[in-house]
């Protein structure tokens, strides 16, 4: 019986870096130190990091081709305090969720019943973020106003 080799070697490195998400999920840490290559971040090892904020991260391990993998640890500074998206109303009873226009911020930010500034559904609004989608609870972003635009509506073809 052959044992096969590990893929990675394991590592604890430690650094600080400026996140770029995508639109899948995922995301790369881009090194403050010069020198340094981008590091993977899995989807499930974002935390409640979003795209364009600072961030510390853990290296975890270093694959085939020098790719390294590793995980969020702390929020150093947000790059994002205000979001501009589409409304849904995900309750009959007025609460909802603003999906973010920018790809790269792909969880909804969730608002709740009486928050919605009386928002339509597939409206495009302002959104004054107090908590990001994975830190509980994520029901306490603001709206700031609304954009004044019709209400987006699918047409159905006859």
């Amino acid at each position: 019986m052959r044992l096969k080799k590990k893929p990675h070697s394991i590592i604890k490195k430690e650094l600080t870096g400026r996140l770029q998400g995508h639109r899948d999920g995922y995301g790369f840490v881009i090194p403050d130190l010069a020198g340094n290559s981008d590091i993977y971040i899995p989807k499930t090892k974002m935390g409640d990091a979003v795209d364009g904020d600072r961030v510390r991260v853990s290296i975890e391990s270093i694959r085939s081709k020098g790719l390294q993998g590793g995980r969020i640890i702390e929020v150093l500074e947000r790059g994002q305090t205000r979001i501009v998206g589409r409304f849904e109303q995900t309750d009959k009873r007025g609460g909802g969720q603003v999906v973010s226009s920018n790809k790269r911020m792909t969880q909804p930010f969730r608002i709740p019943k009486g928050k919605t500034a009386d928002a339509c559904d597939g409206e495009m609004v302002s959104v004054l973020i107090l908590r990001y989608p994975t830190a509980p609870p994520p029901e306490r972003n603001r709206f700031e106003r609304r954009r004044n635009q019709k209400p987006f509506s699918r047409k159905e073809k006859a």
